[in-house]
């Protein structure tokens, strides 16, 4: 048995830590492409190389049933700590499997992620169920909280030098044993160095890396779209080149162990795929990884980026960078070895969102409809294949503006045929979250009531607490609210179909 199936079995000891593979796993979700959270598999790393055992829990939290965590509580024998990433679009269902978990263990319970690095006094207040809120890194507290427990569970509480030391950390709620304490709660924690972060690759299986690998290694990009809800906006650090080419070794030595050598290895385990917000949101640094990857056995998946990000500005304004470009070559994005399938492949992930001016200024993106039609062009002579995300609606939404992106839409497929595409399902509507300045610019201009919850998180009396559980953004016009409506989880999309009928609905007055 390997060391990453510790959640397979009790754990004895001083302690253990309890984390969710991968919260967000699609229900499921078929052998071989059960990818490990990035976000888990960096806490997981950082815990056992500080020699702490790691137990995992293996279900979607927002679709968790009670046949799911029956057993649990055997497995979790020891674990003195279940951490949990915690986002507002399964709230209420988190807060529900921590609620059961609470009862059925001793463990103390930590919850970070979006939602609690963004909004920790809220989270705080309205997740009584979890004993840590964490602002941040996780890798960068949770071993040290580990450390500090000492295996301690809730019904023995903390001792007074353990209080002590709890209040010394930074980025961190804590409630129990009938007080509150804040650990500097105002800071983000982020790396240091990211070089310096362990990637413990004995916590992957075969199931795990069948079809390759995920990583995420960097945060944050240069950019301010309205709508981001990350709090690492305007910031960007990753890992060096050279740390990268470790990894690859790591993991190819991983690989080698778990299938028996290396020419046992499938071909697709050698994709690597990185879901970094902005894989080139320091270009130079992008280039050199891709000449690693290029030099490897391995090849590359897919990566994330901004279409901005492929520009660069000169004396004659923006253009394209050429040389990165290059580098997306045959030796850096096929397989080296044995048959992949390539079913529904896509090798870049684009954050185009819209392809109508008015829409890209609405959304506060850099880059406008020009830049990502010759980006588009010069992807699809390399015959390098794109996946365009797509807002299809937000609260302003002209038909107008859906026109003029169904039009670009069935103008690139038709130029570039089967290298462009738009990631299905499209993203029907916006959601404008709590806090960010899309949400802001809304109750600016008396547009709030068109932002749609599904409820609101409150406490009597204290309004400040006041916390809206987004759904979507409603348009104020109805043709464009139909059309978000019609295209909500479709998948495929015929576009050309979607214009004609578009046309045919709205007439002269689609224009208006």
């Amino acid at each position: 048995m390997g060391n990453g199936d510790a959640g397979t079995r009790p754990i004895a000891g001083p302690g253990a830590a309890l984390l969710f593979r991968n919260a967000l796993e699609r229900p499921g979700a078929p052998p071989g492409s059960r990818a490990v959270h990035q976000g888990a598999f960096m806490i997981a790393s950082a815990l056992r190389a500080a020699g702490i055992p790691v137990v995992w829990a293996d279900f979607c939290v927002s679709s968790w049933s009670r046949e799911d965590i029956r057993g649990l509580a055997a497995r979790a024998r020891g674990v003195n700590l279940i951490g949990l990433t915690l986002y507002d679009s399964y709230f209420e269902r988190a807060k529900a499997l921590l609620g059961v978990l609470r009862s059925a263990t001793d463990a103390y319970i930590a919850v970070g992620g979006m939602m609690p690095t963004r909004s920790p006094l809220e989270t705080f207040v309205h997740l009584p169920e979890a004993d840590f809120v964490v602002r941040g890194a996780g890798e960068e507290i949770v071993p040290r909280l580990m450390v500090l427990l000492g295996g301690r569970g809730r019904s023995e509480g903390l001792a007074p030098d353990q209080l002590s030391r709890l209040g010394a950390l930074e980025g961190l709620l804590f409630a129990g044993g009938g007080m509150r304490l804040g650990a500097a709660p105002e800071k983000i924690l982020r790396p240091e160095d990211p070089d310096a972060a362990p990637l413990d690759f004995e916590l992957l299986e075969a199931e795990h890396v069948a079809s390759g690998i995920e990583l995420c290694l960097s945060r944050g990009c240069g950019y301010g779209c309205l709508f981001c809800t990350s709090t690492d906006k305007g910031l960007f650090a990753g890992v060096s080149p050279r740390r990268f080419s470790e990894i690859l070794g790591a993991y190819g030595r991983r690989l080698e162990k778990i299938f028996g050598g290396f020419s046992r290895v499938p071909g697709a385990a050698f994709g690597i795929g990185f879901y970094d917000d902005d894989f080139l949101g320091d270009p130079a640094r992008a280039w050199r990884i891709l000449r690693v990857i290029r030099k490897s056995p391995f090849f590359l998946r897919f990566f994330q980026a901004s279409v901005s990000s492929f520009f660069r500005r000169g004396a004659r304004g923006l253009a394209l960078e050429e040389t990165l470009l290059d580098e997306l070559c045959p030796e850096v994005l096929e397989p080296k070895f044995g048959r992949v399938e390539k079913t529904g492949w896509h090798q870049v992930y684009l954050g185009t969102e819209s392809f109508c001016d008015a829409e890209l200024e609405r959304l506060g993106k850099a880059h406008r409809g020009a830049q990502t039609r010759q980006l588009v062009e010069a992807l699809s002579r390399r015959g390098v294949r794109q996946a365009h995300h797509f807002i299809a609606s937000n609260v302003r939404t002209t038909p107008r503006d859906v026109e003029d992106s169904l039009e670009s839409i069935v103008s690139l497929s038709q130029r570039c045929g089967p290298a462009f595409g738009v990631l299905e399902p499209v993203i029907a509507h916006l959601k404008s979250f709590p806090l960010t300045p899309s949400y802001e610019g809304l109750a600016r201009r008396g547009l709030i009531a068109q932002v749609r919850l599904r409820g609101r998180l409150a406490l009597k009396g204290f309004p400040e607490y006041d916390y809206p559980l987004v759904d979507h953004d409603e348009p104020v016009d109805e043709r464009v609210a139909a059309f978000a409506r019609g295209l909500d989880g479709v998948a495929p999309v015929d576009w050309p179909e979607q214009l004609a009928r578009w046309r045919s609905r709205s007439g002269a007055n689609a224009l208006s």
